[in-house]
């Protein structure tokens, strides 16, 4: 390609590029994309023994909150114990109480999971708090690592 057939090109492409997006096709393309929705998971940063961890808490129109925890740690910890304690907390004068916990101990590498329901006052918000430790040989703490569930109303 000749340099003045570069240079043309090089002017007039934004051009192009500008009319093709404000025409009423790009327009209403651009009005009937999909909603994006929102899951209730939690995300958390990268930590040294924990690839991911996360809390989950439902409520059902009966009042039983259904509560979840899991972490994953890699494998190259496999000899590593470790404790998940997930915490019930409900929403009182300005402030989170803990109405229950639950504790559990795990051994090696891989995914840990706990499940544990639990029946709740109506008019409160409620959250839930998941723990993860990782612990040595001489089961000292060496990494601690939290998330919190959405909250809900009940």
């Amino acid at each position: 390609m000749n340099l003045s057939r570069l240079k043309a090109l090089a002017l007039t492409a934004p051009l192009c590029l500008s009319l093709a997006l404000s025409t009423p096709a790009a327009m209403a393309a651009e009005t009937a994309a999909p909603e994006i929705t929102v899951l209730d998971l939690s995300i958390s940063p990268r930590f040294e023994h924990i690839m991911r961890i996360s809390a989950s808490l439902s409520i059902s129109s009966l009042g039983r909150a259904e509560c979840g925890g899991t972490y994953v740690i890699y494998d190259i910890y496999d000899g590593y114990d470790s404790r998940m304690t997930m915490v019930l907390q409900q929403y009182v004068d300005s402030e989170w109480v803990e109405i229950k916990d639950w504790s559990q101990d795990f051994t090696g590498a891989g995914g840990k999971m706990m499940n544990k329901g639990y029946y709740v006052k109506s008019g409160y918000r409620y959250r839930m708090t998941v723990t993860a430790e990782i612990l040595d040989s001489d089961g000292t703490v060496i990494e601690s690592v939290s998330v919190d569930s959405p909250i809900k109303e009940y």
